[in-house]
């Protein structure tokens, strides 16, 4: 015996999965400026009194900070464009 499937259902489905994307959006955004938020603290400590510091560590740090949040906004990149589709998906007469 086949399940009963609604009409909406579908769309539900999409609608479902596009409020995921858009909790991930979110969370990817919130972190993308909390690496920025220490990023900018890195480099305002690093102007205060950086010659204290061992250079080449201090841009070890500073690029690798830089480069996770290089790969958020990749995957941020990614999410939005799942975003789009969906949100078109949606929109589309069953």
């Amino acid at each position: 015996m086949q399940p009963s499937y609604r009409a909406d259902e579908p769309t539900k489905v999409i609608a479902d999965h596009y409020e995921q994307v858009v909790e991930e959006e979110t969370e990817l955004l919130d972190r993308i400026r909390t690496y920025e938020v220490y990023l900018r603290t890195l480099m305002e400590q690093t102007y205060r009194s950086g010659e204290r510091y061992h250079k080449l560590t201090v841009e070890d740090i500073l690029t690798a900070v830089f480069m996770i949040s290089i790969n958020l906004r990749t995957e941020l990149l990614h999410v939005q464009l799942e975003k789009a589709l969906l949100s078109c998906q949606m929109r589309q007469p069953d």
